[in-house]
């Protein structure tokens, strides 16, 4: 058996979360106004994932900067970065 086949084997669950995480955090990025769907997509699958599953402290390590990266997407982008400016605002005089 191959090191990658064992690997997939017994991670399957883990990356079959982190390629849905990305997915998601895809979408937020592609769908400005409905990020919030997503985001609690991710934090109910990982949920469900830690719930059944006990990580080695290298795997907690892995989703913990996913769910960073997955906390910070929203906060950007609701924020409004990169700032859209309005062709239509009016100039001070």
């Amino acid at each position: 058996m191959s090191a990658i086949a064992s690997t997939f084997r017994r991670f399957w669950v883990e990356i079959a979360w982190g390629l849905f995480a990305a997915a998601n955090v895809a979408v937020i990025f592609l769908v400005g106004r409905w990020e919030t769907i997503p985001f609690h997509l991710v934090w109910v699958s990982l949920a469900l994932v830690y719930g059944s599953r006990l990580w080695s402290p290298r795997t907690t390590v892995i989703e913990y900067w996913t769910r960073c990266a997955v906390i910070t997407t929203p906060n950007a982008t609701s924020l409004g970065y990169p700032r859209k400016v309005s062709a239509a605002t009016p100039a001070s005089s």
